[in-house]
């Protein structure tokens, strides 16, 4: 079965609720906690987003409790970057990283964006993300939310897997950020997962990019399984030859590649042998079309002041002279009409990283039965 035995993905978020009872201790590796509050090795989830991104990993199957997790027998290594009423900034993140590129592991979800930070020096970063890719780790993050001008890192790095978010229709979402960090798409609304204010507690509907990073993730951590030494090229290759495309026909900053579907993949991971042989499209290729892309042509009207996206209703809150846009479990722009538990973290007032969220029940049920049915077809073959 593709469940991710024997594969170990890092979660740089806000830690994990270790002791929720749907989670299985045998899955949760030691962590570390980057925030400055508690001990370096206390990982406790005080914001909910990282609960919520390893249950719908790693949430325990066959137990009559809760969810089943997408891949559940995956092993999540929780580097804890956000906290409530903390700051976070670049060396923290890259930090994190480093950790998980010096742990092993084989995959790196990473549920948070930042554009243009002045004063903060992101060469480090960079540089992180590129010896992870080199190191074979699959990275995947959200594109983030519409109200941004700027393709926001590390969506936007070339060795990073940039997930956009539809709905139950399969249409774009309005939230959803529109340029060339947009590799495909996944289910982004209405999820349910496990929630961090008790043992027993779940939530539903969920919403954002981050949850759809989630799906990709879990490709990941099956492309891994089948085949341990698949290359983050080779991954986005199968991606984009397995995606359903939507929108315009071909690439498009909307959809990226596509809609991702399991079953696709999975048959694309078999007949290409792990990704390593006769691919339908290469690195370069998919380099080139997103390069060649007309982005211009798919933004919104636009003002004397610029770019305006179609966005919902964001809550603000004031800090010193600036006002922070947040919204529920954003690790980058927000994205909530409904904001509910705030999860955004300013470096300082000017210069902020967030926490990006959500998924759907209707099409979390889709998702997961695809992935299952991808696994049974893997296990006949």
């Amino acid at each position: 079965e593709l469940d991710g035995n024997g594969v170990t993905v890092a979660i740089i978020d806000s830690g994990l609720i270790a002791e929720h009872e749907d989670l299985n201790n045998d899955n949760l590796l030691p962590g570390k906690n980057y925030t400055g509050t508690g001990s370096s090795a206390t990982t406790t989830d005080r914001l909910g987003h990282g609960t919520y991104v390893t249950g719908m990993l790693i949430a325990t199957p066959n137990n009559s409790l809760g969810i089943t997790g997408l891949t559940a027998s995956a092993q999540v290594l929780p580097l804890k970057c956000f906290d409530v009423n903390t700051q976070t900034n670049v060396p923290a993140i890259t930090q994190a990283l480093n950790d998980a590129i010096a742990s092993g592991c084989s995959v790196i979800n990473m549920s948070f964006g930042f554009g243009n930070l002045p004063g903060q020096d992101i060469t480090d970063f960079e540089a992180a993300l590129e010896i992870a890719a080199q190191n074979n780790i699959i990275m995947v993050a959200p594109v983030g939310t519409s109200e941004h001008l700027e393709a926001l890192l590390p969506a936007a790095h070339q060795t990073v897997v940039g997930v956009g978010a539809i709905n139950s229709n399969g249409q774009a979402t309005t939230y959803s950020q529109v340029d060339s960090s947009v590799f495909v798409t996944a289910p982004g609304e209405d999820i349910v997962s496990l929630w961090y204010t008790g043992s027993g507690d779940y939530k539903a509907n969920e919403t954002g990019t981050s949850y759809a990073a989630v799906f990709v993730t879990a490709l990941a951590i099956m492309a891994k399984d089948y085949n341990p030494d698949i290359s983050p090229d080779q991954f986005k290759s199968l991606l984009a030859s397995s995606a359903e495309d939507l929108g315009n026909p071909g690439y498009d900053p909307v959809f990226g590649f596509g809609r991702i579907d399991a079953v696709r993949f999975v048959d694309e991971l078999i007949r290409t042998n792990g990704g390593t042989e006769n691919l339908q499209i290469d690195i370069e290729t998919i380099n080139q079309t997103i390069a060649g892309c007309d982005l211009a042509s798919y933004l919104p009207e636009t003002t004397e002041s610029g770019y305006e996206p179609e966005t919902e209703t964001y809550q603000s809150t004031t800090q010193g002279d600036s006002d922070i846009e947040t919204q529920t479990s954003n690790l980058s722009p927000g994205e909530l009409s409904e904001p509910e538990e705030n999860h955004t973290i300013e470096t300082n007032p000017r210069e902020q990283i967030s926490g990006v969220g959500m998924i759907s029940r209707s099409l979390i049920i889709i998702a997961c039965g695809l992935l299952i049915l991808a696994v049974s077809v893997i296990s006949e073959k």
